[in-house]
């Protein structure tokens, strides 16, 4: 299930815009992909700032 649409906020991304932004924060280490395998689903879920890759900026 794509949950694509389901943003709120002033400003519309597209699609690529937003596949960018995650991407960006996944190599910065700000978020992090869970896979579970009972559910078999994917979350993204963001980073807290303690737990970051040593390197990674804020």
């Amino acid at each position: 299930m794509l949950r694509e649409g389901t943003d709120y906020g002033e400003r519309e991304y597209s699609l690529e815009q937003k596949v960018a932004h995650v991407r960006a924060q996944l190599e910065r280490g700000q978020a992090r992909i869970l896979f579970d395998p009972e559910t078999n689903t994917v979350t993204l879920e963001l980073v807290p700032i303690a737990g970051r890759r040593s390197g990674a900026q804020p």
